[in-house]
């Protein structure tokens, strides 16, 4: 034993108690039943494969949304232009025919004007005005 004159250190082996002692670990071991954990854990684990069917399914479906409304949209521009264009047409259509018409009735008065004219003209050779 070696220690120091007024120290409490000493230098002595330890002894080891476990060397000597004799332990039940393995009753221990089966206290615990390690395939009824692990079940429970796998039980109790997110479910990572229907969380990514579910992602892909709400991907799919905003995809499907997008489609919808862009189309939605082209289909009433398309309907607008078609309204409009249709409208521009029957205005023009409208016009040419007025043009028509006046021009129509512009000649009717002026072969009226000479039918009157040579109705006054007939009249007058024929001495029976007056």
């Amino acid at each position: 034993m070696a220690r120091f004159a007024g120290s409490e250190v000493s230098f002595d082996p330890q002894a080891l108690q476990s060397a000597g002692m004799s332990s039940n670990y393995s009753a221990a071991a089966g206290v615990v039943d390690l395939g009824t954990s692990f079940a429970s854990m796998r039980n109790k684990a997110p479910r990572f494969d229907q969380l990514s069917a579910e992602a892909m399914k709400n991907q799919a479906a905003e995809n499907v949304a997008a489609t919808e409304a862009e189309a939605d949209t082209a289909s009433a521009g398309l309907t607008s232009y078609g309204q409009v264009k249709g409208s521009l047409l029957t205005a023009q259509g409208n016009i040419k025919a007025a043009e028509k018409a006046a021009e129509g009735q512009k000649t009717a008065a002026g072969i009226g004007a000479i039918g009157g004219i040579i109705g006054t003209g007939m009249k007058l050779l024929s001495g029976g005005l007056g």
